[in-house]
């Protein structure tokens, strides 16, 4: 009975060994390579903090990178798009007729409306809506000079399905996109009267 127990154990070790080397290898291989990505202060022109783009992309891999260094004061339609890590988002800005107001457009914008969990959301005056891998606010913007328009602000991983988004990342969605339209739509962008009523703070549901 010794000699068989005895006999088992010394089968048995030479694969518990091999067992730890394979798993020792797979850490080893996997994490070679990959060093923790440095944000910057501000992205796309000083419209977002770092730390908001962080919060959507990998702390991991490849280094970060930004297409935009002046965003929001054209006054014409633009993207920016950050990377880092192997993951892409976008941040759009677009200007419409004032007429059908900000608050008809979401209504009626059907961008993601089904099985994307989509809710409806608000920010002051302006409304929207945000899912699990995207946001979009629109807001009546009145010029200093009288001109109106509605301004629509949307942020969006791009190139990816839903089911490849990590999880928990609405809330960061919605404050990307209140966060750019509170920049867009003051001083250092557009000039909106309306700017004024935008609380701080990430948008509530609606």
């Amino acid at each position: 009975m010794k000699r068989t127990r005895k006999k088992a154990l010394l089968v048995a070790a030479p694969l518990v060994l091999l067992a730890v080397a394979l798993c020792w290898w797979f850490v080893r291989d996997t994490s070679e390579g990959k060093e923790r990505i440095a944000f910057p202060g501000s992205v796309c022109g000083g419209v977002l903090k770092g730390s908001d783009v962080a919060s959507l992309l990998p702390a991991e891999g490849e280094a970060f990178s930004d297409s935009r260094k002046s965003f929001g004061k054209s006054g014409n339609a633009e993207t920016c798009s950050f990377s880092a890590g192997g993951r892409e988002v976008e941040l759009k800005l677009y200007y419409y007729l004032p007429s059908p107001s900000a608050a008809k457009r979401a209504e009626n914008d059907t961008d993601w409306s089904t099985g994307h969990e989509r809710v409806s959301i608000k920010l002051g005056d302006s409304s929207g809506y945000m899912g699990d891998h995207f946001a979009k606010l629109y807001m009546n913007c009145t010029s200093l000079l009288g001109e109106k328009s509605v301004i629509g602000v949307w942020a969006n991983y791009y190139g990816e399905a839903a089911e490849s988004v990590p999880p928990g990342k609405r809330a960061h969605f919605g404050d990307v996109a209140a966060n750019a339209l509170r920049y867009v739509s003051g001083h250092e962008g557009q000039a909106c009267k309306e700017a004024a009523s935008l609380p701080q703070g990430p948008p509530i549901k609606s």
